[in-house]
């Protein structure tokens, strides 16, 4: 699916049950696939609350989880790479907040603001945008720069690191593998109940 489509953005999973396409519903979920406290139950339950609101009738969690992680990746599969990341939404929010205000006029506190477009538009913000600058810093690279260049240059990429270093789409990729490790789950439970009917 294509974002200039003429049936424009997805407001429907492919399965063809309505969603929950704000921005913020999604931003929330790489946090929720990260966070050690909760079960595998209740991260696919909330995850398909985030997407739905509250699972559709007929609709099993594995099959949710998929249309989550689907419309999360823009409906592409998720891309692996081993370059650090150059943004975290939680650490960067504010950064991002100015830029899409400075880029494009978007008040994100505000405006409801669909994921695909969300993301697009992230990934389109100029260098001269907040967070287009801190990103160009965190991928300075200051080798063959003379001492005190190398030397400004990484006390700013210092203020401005990444509390942890996640390589780049890491979070899709936890994401992906907690997918994986849920179907895993949910067919092997299956073949439980099958056994003992």
């Amino acid at each position: 699916m294509s974002i200039l489509w003429p049936d424009g953005l997805p407001n429907r999973d492919r399965l063809g049950n309505p969603i929950l396409t704000a921005f913020g519903n999604m931003l929330r979920l790489p946090v929720l696939a990260a966070d050690d406290t909760l079960s595998e139950a209740e991260k696919t339950v909330m995850a398909a609350g985030l997407l739905y609101g509250r699972l559709p009738d007929g609709l099993c969690a594995e099959d949710a989880l998929r249309e989550v992680l689907w419309f999360f990746c823009c409906g592409q599969e998720p891309a692996k790479s081993d370059e650090p990341s150059l943004f975290d939404f939680e650490q960067d929010a504010e950064l991002i907040y100015a830029s899409f205000w400075q880029a494009y006029g978007i008040d994100l506190a505000v405006q409801r603001v669909h994921w695909w477009a969300f993301c697009a538009l992230f990934r389109a913000l100029g260098k001269e945008t907040a967070m287009g600058r801190v990103m160009r810093l965190r991928a300075a690279d200051p080798a063959g720069l003379p001492a005190a260049r190398r030397a400004e240059l990484q006390k700013w990429q210092r203020l401005f690191a990444l509390e942890k270093q996640p390589k780049k789409d890491d979070r899709r990729g936890d994401l992906l593998e907690y997918a994986q490790n849920r179907y895993r789950q949910a067919a092997e439970w299956a073949a439980g109940r099958k056994e003992e009917g």
